[in-house]
Parts: C-alpha cells; structure tokens; sequence
C-alpha cells in the first residue's frame, strides 16, 4: 500500500513504533475496510514514519475513515445519510426520543444512527416511507399516545404546513393531468389557463365587495373574462365557461374555491334563507389581497369597472343578465360557451 501513499507535509514527531522522535509525513492512502462482509476502499488520512517505515494514525483520524467508509457504504446500498435523518426528525419537530417513539423503535436508536450508526434495510425502508407526510400522519396518529401533550401540540404545528404543501402539490398536478389547454383557444379566450390570475381576481371580488354569493361570482368572473376578450381580444385569466342553469360557470370552478379555502386565503360562510325548506346559501370573504401585479393597466381597469357596474346587484338580478346575453341563450346546458360571444357582451359598449 505504500505506493498509494500521498504525501502532502512532514515534520518531526513521536513515531509510536519507534518510541522516539522522528521525521514523520503526512498524507493520505487508500485503505479498505470491511461493512456487513463487503470491502470499501476510502482515502484514509494517516502518518508514515521515515525511518521505520512504518504507519500509524490518531483515534480520530481512524474513526475518521470508519465514517467516511460507511457514508460510501450507504450510498452503495441507497441508505440515508446521519444528516438525512436528523433533517427527517426535525421537519416533524421531534427530539430523538419521541421520534423512536412513534416508529415503534428503541428510544436509543435514532440516536445512533444520527452518529454514525449504519440502520439495517428494514428501518431504513420505515426512514424513507415516514418521508411522506402523510405516511408519517398515519404513523404518528397510531403511537401518539406514547408522546405527552407538548410533543404532540409540536408536531402538529409542523404537521398541518407540510399537509398543506402535499394537498398544493396534489392540486398543481391536477391541473397539470386534468385541465389541458384547450384544442381550440377560443374556448379559453386566446389564453392558457392561469390560476394565479383566476384566483386573484376571485379575491379581488371577494375582497371589494360585500356579500359575494357563489352565483354572483361565478357572473362576475365571467363578464370581466368576456369584456376583456372583447376589448383586448384575450381573457383575463383563460377560465371556460360552461352553460349551467343559473347562467355561465367557471368550468371546475367548486375545485378552485375550494383550495382557496383550504390555503386560508377565502372563506366561506353559510347562510339560511329559509329553516323549514332548508335553503341555504354561500357567501365568500378574502383573507389575502390579490396579485394585482399580474395584469396590465387595461386589465385592471375592466376589472374595476365590472366592480362598479355590477357590484351592487344581487345573485339573481346577475343570472337574469347573462341569461340575456347572446353567449348564454344560443348554447344548451353543459356546452362551453365559446369566448366569440364576447363581441356581443351589453355591458361597456
């Protein structure tokens, strides 16, 4: 091995073999060192005695090695790392003890593994699931009765944000999977689907008036997309429109409101209008301020002047009105109302 020997300084020290001071080098060579009866060959940082020949290293040098074999053992067998496993436990808030807790494991056991510790296959593949917030969930809702109330109330405040991070990366995919781009853009007013901007305006409308009832919504939403079709020769936000009994709807438009209240930036509140019928109804107040930002002067004029001009009508005087409107009488239920209509739209002429 010593013509894998790398020198890189030297100067005068005790030889161990020698028991006496000798010009020493350091540097580095390949050694080999055995996990689990597999050989792993690491540079190791060791001294060489000139005038025995002979090699030696310090405790922390040779623990040193061990670490580095092992981190090259646990990429070989796709194992996480010590650091990997911390960074799990603290996403949950948990300290080592608690965490061993809710996996069913010995309380001294993450412990070793965040020092060095190589996990066997078996808790490694339970590591790797439990990377998945909902797995862990289950997990954690099984054994949470091993944890007092204060460990408890810290993981579910690290809980709920990362849930809510799944459901947002469940909900992108989604529109990734199920809403397409039209193959004709008229149906989406010359413009690809935009949720930033779609659910902007919805908090803008929710924000600036009172009282927005889901059927007053959906209207609005509709006549600001077609008046700036009809102006700009593109929608605001690309939403289709679907004839519905009630007058035009954005298409998958329950999906959209309820993920803005799943983020916290909407709410929805019941009301009754009659007890002994059970007719309820369902008004909408924003909690976060739209991005204003992503639409240009003119945009952000029509979206006002729809604000004024029908701000103050109620749900139903709404659906009379686009009832009227050329887009919804000369389609059927269910058919997309295509953005050609928009030429024909009564309001800012």
């Amino acid at each position: 091995m010593i013509d894998n020997f790398k020198i890189e300084s030297e100067k005068d020290d005790v030889c161990p073999t020698c028991e006496d001071m000798r010009r020493v080098e350091t540097g580095t060579r390949i050694e080999t060192v055995q996990i689990r009866n597999e050989s792993v060959e690491v540079d190791a940082n060791v001294q060489r005695c000139t005038y025995c020949g002979n090699f030696f290293s310090s405790g922390d040098e040779d623990e040193a090695t061990i670490q580095k074999a092992y981190r090259k053992f646990r990429e070989r067998r796709g194992l996480l790392q010590p650091e990997q496993i911390r960074e799990l436990r603290e996403q949950y808030g948990l300290g080592q003890r608690a965490f061993a807790r809710i996996l069913g494991w010995g309380e001294i056991t993450i412990h070793r593994y965040e020092a060095g510790s190589i996990q066997d296959e078996a808790h490694n593949d339970t590591l790797m699931l439990v990377r998945d917030a909902d797995s862990f969930a289950r997990l954690y809702e099984k054994n949470r009765k091993t944890l007092s109330r204060s460990v408890s109330q810290k993981v579910d405040e690290h809980l709920i944000p990362l849930m809510r991070d799944r459901q947002e990366k469940y909900f992108v995919e989604y529109l990734a999977s199920n809403l397409n781009e039209p193959a004709d853009l008229i149906i989406s007013g010359n413009r690809k689907f935009d949720l930033e901007r779609f659910e902007s305006v919805i908090l803008y409308f929710c924000g600036k008036l009172d009282h927005v009832y889901k059927t007053k919504l959906n209207k609005l939403l509709w006549y600001y997309d077609f008046i700036t079709f009809k102006h700009l020769d593109r929608s605001a936000t690309g939403a289709s429109y679907v004839h519905l009994p009630l007058g035009p709807v954005p298409d998958n438009y329950d999906f959209f409101l309820a993920d803005l209240i799943r983020k916290g930036s909407l709410e929805a509140n019941e009301i009754v209008f009659d007890v002994e019928k059970g007719v309820t109804g369902e008004w909408f107040k924003a909690f976060q301020k739209p991005d204003l930002d992503l639409f240009s002067d003119e945009e952000l004029r029509f979206l006002d002047q729809v604000a004024k001009r029908l701000g103050d009508m109620g749900a139903r005087e709404l659906s009379d009105l686009s009832h009227g409107e050329d887009g919804y009488a000369k389609t059927k239920k269910g058919e997309f109302i295509s953005y050609e209509w928009a030429k024909n739209i009564r309001l800012f002429t």
